[in-house]
């Protein structure tokens, strides 16, 4: 996969961020900012997003055999690999194909279960919306969509989010549309004996409060975190908390 667009900052035990759906590296500026004083935090643009190029046909298993590619190419033998949303996706088929490269991961706003028939549904109406009206008509409300918090201090990063996913490609947008809505269940992934960091919202409407209690019943308590009055954006909608949070697994999982 030819570039793969990335940062790259700090330096010792290798941590990759992936974004999601509509977004790119972007959203972990601060957060990677914070945690490369004590790792090295690497923050790519997924395919077909920011400043990566697109993938042919896109998949989750081929996105995550790319990432594969890509930490290969840097020499990374093992990290932490933690996603939001599709990134959540992403790294949980990563999981499934590679473990060996992985000292633990992390879902950040994401879900191990595989769409039910009405979420099909919705991507499939995500799809006609798409090639009927274009990019920008459906992230304008989409990306508000997605925060409970819209306090003053967060609505700066939401309008800097909208115009971000406004520029996103058409095709790439459908594409990963139609991968999310065709992915398998994984929950065995998370049952596995690696660390995995939970981070939910009670009023996220895209993972639900009762799907994130399900899915986390059986991992350790300690790496698994409810934000309250927080939607699916809580790197944004509880900065300070989410920060600490992760801050907090890297150097569990680590030691």
């Amino acid at each position: 996969m030819e570039n793969l667009f990335f940062t790259d900052k700090g330096s010792g035990t290798p941590v990759v961020l992936l974004h999601g759906f509509c977004e790119s590296h972007t959203i972990w500026n601060e957060l990677s900012e914070e945690l490369s004083a004590s790792f090295r935090i690497l923050c790519p643009d997924l395919p077909g997003f920011g400043q990566s190029n697109s993938l042919n046909d896109v998949s989750l298993e081929e996105v995550a055999s790319t990432l594969n590619y890509w930490l290969g190419e840097l020499n990374i033998e093992r990290c932490i690999l933690i996603g939001h949303s599709l990134g959540g996706y992403v790294t949980l088929a990563f999981a499934e194909t590679f473990p060996e490269k992985l000292i633990g991961f992390g879902l950040f706003h994401s879900t191990c279960y595989s769409d039910t028939p009405e979420k099909k549904e919705t991507r499939n109406k995500v799809i006609t919306f798409l090639q009927t009206h274009g990019v920008k008509e459906f992230t304008d409300t989409f990306v508000p969509g997605l925060f409970y918090n819209k306090s003053e201090n967060v609505q700066e990063s939401i309008d800097k989010l909208v115009k971000e996913a406004g520029t996103c490609n058409q095709e790439t947008l459908i594409s990963y549309t139609r991968a999310m809505r065709d992915r398998t269940d994984r929950c065995h992934v998370i049952n596995s004996k690696m660390p995995v960091l939970f981070i939910a919202g009670d009023k996220d409407g895209a993972v639900t409060i009762d799907q994130s209690r399900k899915q986390t019943k059986d991992l350790n308590p300690e790496f698994v975190h409810i934000l309250p009055e927080t939607g699916h954006m809580g790197m944004f909608e509880r900065k300070a908390e989410t920060t600490r949070m992760v801050a907090d697994f890297l150097k569990k999982s680590i030691s």
